[in-house]
């Protein structure tokens, strides 16, 4: 699916519903690109407390979370929401606005360099080769 199918979907869409669940093997994901680019195309945004999602959507502020598997939940939540357009639109904006300062690849950058650039008298092992053979490097302000 191309980006502008994609966007198309997104913006014919009422809300984004992104019921994660922890694996048999106890994996979880990060957190999902497909719910930050849906909430930055301004989607209200219902997901599980799973993995990396409560680091993007804090509940009734800028999204819905829910105990992962509790369906019942879910969908008092979702005709709850229904109800409400005005939570909707509040959520949708909060979330975008989230999505824009916290998730943003210029602002991601910038964060990076301040703590690459930082003064510190730290010493970093790095494998450089991926052999196992750490390399010494100190890191000098």
């Amino acid at each position: 699916m191309s980006q502008e199918q994609l966007r198309e979907i997104y913006y014919a869409s009422h809300i984004f519903l992104h019921p994660s669940q922890t694996g048999h093997d106890g994996n979880q994901e990060g957190i999902p690109n497909s719910m930050l680019e849906a909430m930055a195309s301004g989607l209200p945004a219902f997901a599980t407390q799973h993995g990396g999602i409560p680091e993007v959507i804090e509940t009734e502020m800028s999204g819905v979370l829910l105990p992962e598997g509790d369906h019942e939940k879910l969908a008092a939540a979702l005709l709850d929401a229904a109800k409400d357009p005005g939570f909707l639109s509040r959520i949708a904006r909060n979330g975008a606005e989230i999505v824009r300062k916290n998730f943003d690849l210029c602002a991601q950058a910038q964060r990076l360099d301040e703590i690459y650039l930082q003064p510190t008298d730290t010493v970093l092992l790095i494998d450089a080769a991926g052999l196992g053979d750490l390399c010494e490097i100190e890191v000098v302000p």
